[in-house]
Protein backbone atom coordinates (compact mmCIF):
# COMPACT_ATOMS: atom_id res chain seq x y z
CA UNK A 1 0.00 0.00 0.00
CA UNK A 2 2.81 2.44 0.83
CA UNK A 3 4.44 1.83 -2.55
CA UNK A 4 1.11 2.45 -4.27
CA UNK A 5 0.67 5.78 -2.48
CA UNK A 6 4.24 6.84 -3.28
CA UNK A 7 3.62 6.17 -6.97
CA UNK A 8 0.56 8.42 -6.79
CA UNK A 9 2.41 11.13 -4.91
CA UNK A 10 5.94 11.37 -6.32
CA UNK A 11 5.81 11.86 -10.13
CA UNK A 12 4.33 15.41 -10.24
CA UNK A 13 6.52 16.54 -7.34
CA UNK A 14 9.71 15.15 -8.85
CA UNK A 15 8.85 16.69 -12.22
CA UNK A 16 8.30 20.15 -10.70
CA UNK A 17 11.51 19.89 -8.67
CA UNK A 18 13.41 19.03 -11.86
CA UNK A 19 11.85 21.98 -13.73
CA UNK A 20 12.68 24.46 -10.97
CA UNK A 21 16.25 23.19 -10.67
CA UNK A 22 16.78 23.40 -14.43
CA UNK A 23 15.26 26.89 -14.48
CA UNK A 24 17.40 28.06 -11.57
CA UNK A 25 20.59 26.75 -13.18
CA UNK A 26 19.74 28.47 -16.48
CA UNK A 27 18.82 31.77 -14.79
CA UNK A 28 21.95 31.84 -12.65
CA UNK A 29 24.60 30.50 -15.00
CA UNK A 30 23.13 31.33 -18.42
CA UNK A 31 21.60 34.81 -18.14
CA UNK A 32 21.96 35.15 -21.90
CA UNK A 33 19.34 32.40 -22.29
CA UNK A 34 16.93 33.97 -19.80
CA UNK A 35 17.66 37.72 -19.78
CA UNK A 36 14.99 38.31 -17.13
CA UNK A 37 14.43 36.28 -13.97
CA UNK A 38 10.80 37.33 -13.63
CA UNK A 39 9.93 36.60 -17.26
CA UNK A 40 11.67 33.21 -17.11
CA UNK A 41 9.71 32.19 -14.03
CA UNK A 42 6.42 33.33 -15.55
CA UNK A 43 7.10 31.43 -18.78
CA UNK A 44 7.91 28.32 -16.73
CA UNK A 45 4.63 28.61 -14.82
CA UNK A 46 2.53 29.03 -17.95
CA UNK A 47 4.23 26.28 -19.93
CA UNK A 48 4.10 23.90 -16.97
CA UNK A 49 0.39 24.55 -16.58
CA UNK A 50 -0.33 24.09 -20.30
CA UNK A 51 1.55 20.80 -20.48
CA UNK A 52 0.98 19.68 -16.91
CA UNK A 53 -2.79 19.94 -16.54
CA UNK A 54 -3.64 17.45 -19.37
CA UNK A 55 -0.84 15.14 -18.21
CA UNK A 56 -2.07 15.36 -14.62
CA UNK A 57 -5.62 14.48 -15.64
CA UNK A 58 -4.39 11.40 -17.50
CA UNK A 59 -2.07 10.43 -14.66
CA UNK A 60 -4.75 10.86 -11.97
CA UNK A 61 -7.32 8.93 -14.01
CA UNK A 62 -4.91 6.06 -14.61
CA UNK A 63 -3.88 5.89 -10.96
CA UNK A 64 -7.45 5.88 -9.69
CA UNK A 65 -8.37 3.23 -12.25
CA UNK A 66 -5.54 0.95 -11.16
CA UNK A 67 -5.34 1.74 -7.43
CA UNK A 68 -7.04 -0.42 -4.87
CA UNK A 69 -7.48 2.21 -2.14
CA UNK A 70 -8.97 4.90 -4.33
CA UNK A 71 -9.69 7.44 -1.58
CA UNK A 72 -6.16 7.24 -0.18
CA UNK A 73 -4.64 7.53 -3.65
CA UNK A 74 -6.87 10.49 -4.43
CA UNK A 75 -5.56 12.14 -1.26
CA UNK A 76 -1.97 11.39 -2.31
CA UNK A 77 -2.59 12.93 -5.74
CA UNK A 78 -4.15 16.03 -4.17
CA UNK A 79 -1.19 16.43 -1.80
CA UNK A 80 1.18 15.97 -4.72
CA UNK A 81 -0.56 18.65 -6.79
CA UNK A 82 -0.57 21.08 -3.85
CA UNK A 83 3.14 20.59 -3.18
CA UNK A 84 3.96 20.80 -6.90
CA UNK A 85 2.14 24.12 -7.20
CA UNK A 86 4.03 25.44 -4.16
CA UNK A 87 7.35 24.36 -5.70
CA UNK A 88 6.56 26.22 -8.91
CA UNK A 89 5.20 29.39 -7.28
CA UNK A 90 7.46 29.93 -4.28
CA UNK A 91 10.64 31.85 -5.08
CA UNK A 92 13.84 29.85 -4.66
CA UNK A 93 16.26 32.77 -4.47
CA UNK A 94 17.39 32.98 -8.10
CA UNK A 95 18.43 36.67 -7.82
CA UNK A 96 20.61 35.85 -4.79
CA UNK A 97 22.30 32.92 -6.53
CA UNK A 98 22.86 34.96 -9.70
CA UNK A 99 24.55 37.62 -7.58
CA UNK A 100 26.80 35.06 -5.88
CA UNK A 101 27.84 33.56 -9.22
CA UNK A 102 29.53 36.85 -10.24
CA UNK A 103 29.85 38.72 -6.99
CA UNK A 104 33.64 39.08 -7.32
CA UNK A 105 33.16 40.98 -10.60
CA UNK A 106 30.56 43.30 -9.09
CA UNK A 107 32.77 43.95 -6.05
CA UNK A 108 35.72 44.73 -8.30
CA UNK A 109 33.69 47.20 -10.35
CA UNK A 110 32.33 48.86 -7.21
CA UNK A 111 35.89 49.27 -5.91
CA UNK A 112 36.75 51.34 -8.99
CA UNK A 113 33.84 53.73 -8.24
CA UNK A 114 34.28 54.42 -4.51
CA UNK A 115 32.43 57.75 -4.56
CA UNK A 116 29.25 56.52 -6.29
CA UNK A 117 26.40 56.03 -3.84
CA UNK A 118 24.34 54.10 -6.40
CA UNK A 119 25.71 51.67 -8.99
CA UNK A 120 23.28 49.91 -11.32
CA UNK A 121 23.88 46.75 -13.36
CA UNK A 122 21.59 45.65 -16.19
CA UNK A 123 20.01 42.29 -15.36
CA UNK A 124 17.90 42.08 -18.45
CA UNK A 125 14.61 42.94 -20.06
CA UNK A 126 12.20 40.43 -21.57
CA UNK A 127 8.51 39.87 -22.35
CA UNK A 128 6.39 37.49 -20.34
CA UNK A 129 3.92 35.00 -21.85
CA UNK A 130 0.95 37.35 -21.46
CA UNK A 131 0.60 39.98 -24.25
CA UNK A 132 2.19 43.33 -23.33
CA UNK A 133 3.65 41.74 -20.19
CA UNK A 134 7.30 42.77 -19.68
CA UNK A 135 10.03 42.68 -17.06
CA UNK A 136 13.13 44.79 -16.65
CA UNK A 137 15.56 44.06 -13.87
CA UNK A 138 18.57 45.59 -12.15
CA UNK A 139 21.20 44.72 -9.62
CA UNK A 140 21.80 47.79 -7.47
CA UNK A 141 24.68 48.63 -5.14
CA UNK A 142 23.58 51.24 -2.60
CA UNK A 143 26.05 53.05 -0.35
CA UNK A 144 26.06 55.96 2.05
CA UNK A 145 22.78 57.82 2.40
CA UNK A 146 21.16 55.76 -0.36
CA UNK A 147 21.11 52.63 1.80
CA UNK A 148 18.31 54.07 3.96
CA UNK A 149 16.33 54.97 0.85
CA UNK A 150 16.49 51.47 -0.63
CA UNK A 151 15.82 49.89 2.76
CA UNK A 152 12.69 52.04 3.06
CA UNK A 153 11.36 50.67 -0.22
CA UNK A 154 12.40 47.04 0.31
CA UNK A 155 9.43 44.70 0.32
CA UNK A 156 7.05 47.32 -1.10
CA UNK A 157 5.46 47.53 -4.51
CA UNK A 158 6.18 50.97 -5.98
CA UNK A 159 3.55 52.14 -8.44
CA UNK A 160 4.15 53.52 -11.91
CA UNK A 161 3.81 57.16 -10.84
CA UNK A 162 4.09 59.42 -7.79
CA UNK A 163 6.87 60.77 -5.60
CA UNK A 164 8.16 57.33 -4.57
CA UNK A 165 8.48 56.25 -8.17
CA UNK A 166 10.17 59.48 -9.20
CA UNK A 167 12.71 59.12 -6.41
CA UNK A 168 13.66 55.54 -7.28
CA UNK A 169 13.70 56.16 -11.04
CA UNK A 170 15.81 59.26 -10.47
CA UNK A 171 18.43 57.30 -8.51
CA UNK A 172 18.57 54.46 -11.03
CA UNK A 173 18.60 56.64 -14.14
CA UNK A 174 21.26 58.96 -12.71
CA UNK A 175 23.58 55.95 -12.39
CA UNK A 176 22.72 54.71 -15.89
CA UNK A 177 24.79 55.54 -19.03
CA UNK A 178 23.43 58.80 -20.38
CA UNK A 179 23.34 57.65 -24.02
CA UNK A 180 21.01 54.77 -23.09
CA UNK A 181 19.01 56.44 -20.34
CA UNK A 182 15.85 57.28 -22.29
CA UNK A 183 15.54 53.80 -23.79
CA UNK A 184 15.67 52.22 -20.36
CA UNK A 185 13.67 54.75 -18.36
CA UNK A 186 11.41 56.35 -20.96
CA UNK A 187 7.91 56.49 -19.49
CA UNK A 188 6.14 55.72 -22.77
CA UNK A 189 7.47 52.17 -22.86
CA UNK A 190 6.92 51.26 -19.21
CA UNK A 191 4.21 53.65 -18.11
CA UNK A 192 2.21 50.88 -16.40
CA UNK A 193 5.09 49.28 -14.51
CA UNK A 194 5.20 48.46 -10.84
CA UNK A 195 8.58 48.02 -9.17
CA UNK A 196 9.61 45.69 -6.37
CA UNK A 197 12.91 45.98 -4.50
CA UNK A 198 14.47 43.03 -2.67
CA UNK A 199 17.49 43.23 -0.38
CA UNK A 200 19.83 40.40 -1.39
CA UNK A 201 22.85 40.82 0.89
CA UNK A 202 25.02 43.62 2.23
CA UNK A 203 24.84 46.60 -0.11
CA UNK A 204 23.20 44.66 -2.95
CA UNK A 205 19.56 45.07 -3.95
CA UNK A 206 17.48 43.49 -6.70
CA UNK A 207 14.99 45.78 -8.45
CA UNK A 208 12.41 44.48 -10.92
CA UNK A 209 9.83 46.34 -12.98
CA UNK A 210 6.88 44.17 -13.91
CA UNK A 211 4.40 45.60 -16.39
Amino acid sequence: MKRELLISFLPPVLLCVAIRLALAVAIVFRPDVFPSIGAAQEWALVLTALAGVPALIVFAGARLWIARAKIKNLGAIFASVSLSAAIMWIGSGEPYWRLLSKKAEYDAFAATHPLDEVIVFDWGEAPGPIPFDRYKEYLVIARGSRVKTFEAYTGQVIGSWGDDRSEVDGMLSAAWPENDRYRRFGTAKFDACNMRIVHLTGQYYYAVDFC
